[in-house]
């Protein structure tokens, strides 16, 4: 170490000691060991050009060992917590085991993992185990919701920094100290988006080959493609709270992307940090009534102040949306459905170039069955 930097970590760890000094006599602080080094002399007379009496320093040596605030939570030696909402079911529970021992042995820094079981599909002996562990946070809801588990999860955060995983994806080993160096070095970003591999069987690509562009303009991105996947960002706690993953339980990623490009600084970092696995058992985005609700999401991302050029887009979202909705509906023969949302889709300036699909709708009425 060099003699000015030498100076500077003096420099710095008697501002820390003068200021824990301070809490210590109006007692914010408990007491328990902290070492001072070979600094006695530096913070006596810091301390004297402070005003502090030469009593609160008597007995400040070289080897004097004094006090430092230590938290007895877990989070004192970790600074990041990871949220995995599942279902605990018996499908996915080999899923999760994998999931969770990418956070617990894959990365160089310790983790609180915070694991919020939900909904009444759980199996008993999952269930059983998740409660039985000390090594992670275990949370259980009633509702069987991911995007209200999640939000559980995030109001059980008290680390710097906090991430979500999906139970069965997983992060790649050394994921979380690729995303803090960034954090670390700027504290204005608030969040930090990453890469990753997307697996469909033994077949393994980037999930977003265009990935390094995002950062350019986000919000337009994102009315192509949503670039927040749940394994993809890294959270500073103190600015990204709660109230910012009160998300809907559709299109929640999008939802929250938006919310965060408005409101939030982002920081892109064009490099993998997890690997999605498709096509698994009980995959929610798949399943139709996580489709029924996505109009009513991007009715909510309407009301958002966004530029015009993203609420041109958004209209148009919302009448595809409707759209794909009343063809489902008239494939599985529920032409009432079909009906209320293609005439809905109709009511959007956007909408007007489904109008050909009343003749399809008009057609299937008069087909006997």
């Amino acid at each position: 170490m060099t003699a000015a930097a030498k100076r500077r970590f003096n420099h710095c760890g008697t501002k820390l000691f003068l200021r824990y000094l301070h809490k210590l006599r109006s007692g914010e602080v408990s007491e328990t060991p902290f070492h001072l080094g070979g600094r006695g002399q530096d913070v006596r007379l810091a301390a004297r050009r402070a005003g502090e009496p030469d009593t609160a320093v008597a007995l400040m040596t070289a080897d004097t060992l004094l006090t430092a605030p230590r938290r007895n939570s877990i989070a004192a030696s970790c600074p990041v917590s990871v949220i995995i909402p599942t279902l605990a079911s018996a499908e996915r529970a080999d899923l999760l085991a994998r999931a969770m021992k990418s956070v617990l042995t894959g990365q160089d820094h310790g983790i609180v993992l915070i694991v919020v079981a939900n909904g009444s599909r759980f199996d008993p002996e999952t269930l059983a185990g998740l409660k039985a562990r000390r090594d992670i946070r275990f949370i259980y809801r009633e509702e069987g919701s991911a995007a209200a588990a999640r939000l559980a999860g995030r109001q059980a955060v008290d680390t710097e920094f906090f991430a979500t995983l999906d139970d069965d994806d997983e992060f790649l080993p050394r994921a979380f100290e690729r995303q803090m160096r960034y954090m670390r070095a700027d504290p204005t970003i608030d969040v930090v988006i990453t890469n990753g591999y997307r697996r469909h069987g033994e077949v393994e690509v980037v999930d977003f080959p265009d990935f390094a562009n995002y950062g350019q303009d986000p919000l337009w991105h994102l009315m192509e493609t949503c670039w927040l996947q749940p394994a993809g960002g890294l959270y500073r706690t103190e600015t990204v709270t709660p109230d910012i993953f009160a998300t809907p339980f559709s299109m929640e990623w999008t939802y929250l992307a938006m919310v965060l490009a408005l409101h939030r600084r982002l920081w892109f970092v064009d490099v993998p940090t997890y690997r999605m696995h498709r096509e698994t058992p009980g995959s929610l985005s798949s399943a139709l009534h996580w489709q029924r609700q996505a109009p009513e999401t991007l009715r909510r991302m309407l009301a958002f102040d966004a530029p015009p050029s993203i609420r041109r887009r958004l209209k148009q979202k919302h009448a595809d949306a409707l759209h794909t909705l009343a063809e489902w509906a008239s494939r599985d023969g529920d032409q009432k459905a079909a009906w209320q949302y293609h005439l809905r889709s109709l009511l959007s300036p956007y909408g007007l170039r489904y109008l050909p699909f009343t003749r399809r709708l008009v057609q299937r009425a008069h087909t006997p069955l």
